[in-house]
């Protein structure tokens, strides 16, 4: 796994090779909130207490979204794990903003984008949906919650044949209750502290996806 962001790897992943632009950006954001808050878990930065996320450090990250969010949550302990989904857009802006910025995409156009390493990244978007379909094991933690939520949140656009149109699967929230399940296990035990907090995150981010989709919540 390269030393990025799970929610930067989950950005690459959902731009669209062909048209250069995000797919399910709606979802999406969703989907990256939920990222940023895994990273936070397996970096022992956040436990889950009484369904709500507690950040237990304070050591600074190597990116500042996560020493955002983090300081974000301990300064209101005990708010609600969907309750920390709203006003989810500004997180997609601003890893956007930063891919470019470290010259990784470059616009070509209204939200059209480049990827510098567009080939590298396709490869990994096909060894995560192999992950993601169980026809693989993940090889680590972070794989494991990005494959998680490529499907939770649908924002994958991975041509399955050369020649062909980009594959765009549809949110699939319910998998979590049981299909994804088994992803977890590469995180940690059952009662693993980091495995709580990321299912916590990830289940949260599905169920806000689910609300997202059916128009009973605006992210």
């Amino acid at each position: 796994m390269p030393d990025e962001l799970i929610a930067r790897g989950l950005l690459r992943m959902a731009r669209d090779p062909s048209s250069g632009r995000l797919v399910r950006r709606n979802t999406l954001a969703v989907g990256l909130r939920a990222a940023l808050f895994a990273d936070l878990a397996l970096a022992g930065q956040i436990v889950d207490y009484a369904g709500a996320p507690y950040a237990i450090g304070t050591a600074p990250n190597t990116h500042r979204f996560l020493d955002q969010i983090r300081d974000a949550v301990a300064a209101r302990p005990g708010v609600s794990w969907p309750r920390w989904f709203r006003y989810v857009h500004s997180d997609r802006i601003a890893l956007v903003n930063e891919l470019v910025n470290d010259e990784l995409w470059t616009p070509v156009g209204r939200n059209r984008y480049i990827d510098v390493d567009a080939t590298s990244m396709l490869d990994r978007a096909r060894r995560v949906t192999a992950v993601a379909t169980l026809r693989m094991p993940p090889p680590d933690a972070p794989d494991a919650v990005l494959a998680m939520l490529l499907v939770i949140c649908g924002a994958t656009a991975v041509p399955q044949t050369i020649g062909r149109p980009p594959a765009r699967p549809a949110p699939r929230p319910k998998a979590m209750r049981k299909e994804l399940r088994p992803l977890l296990d590469a995180i940690g035990p059952l009662d693993d502290p980091v495995r709580i907090a990321v299912q916590h995150a990830v289940g949260a981010g599905a169920t806000v996806v689910r609300k997202v989709r059916r128009g009973r919540m605006v992210a």
